[in-house]
């Protein structure tokens, strides 16, 4: 498997996942509007959304090179 291969790869499943996400946060707004709860859970899931997006970002420089 090539390094061009591999990279879009990981790259599509982690674009992948961030619709999955992004639709979540969808249906959930569309769900409870703009009340108390949904800026409590939105509020909650900030630092993990981030911790996320950081290891993604570093597993892709870090295992590609074991995907090749």
């Amino acid at each position: 498997m090539s390094i061009a291969r591999s990279t879009l790869v990981v790259s599509g499943l982690t674009l992948t996942a961030y619709l999955i996400g992004f639709a979540v946060q969808v249906v959930f707004a569309r769900v409870f509007g703009a009340e108390a709860e949904a800026d409590a859970w939105f509020a909650a899931v900030a630092v993990p959304n981030f911790i996320t997006a950081m290891l993604f970002a570093s597993l892709t420089k870090a295992f590609l090179p074991v995907f090749v």
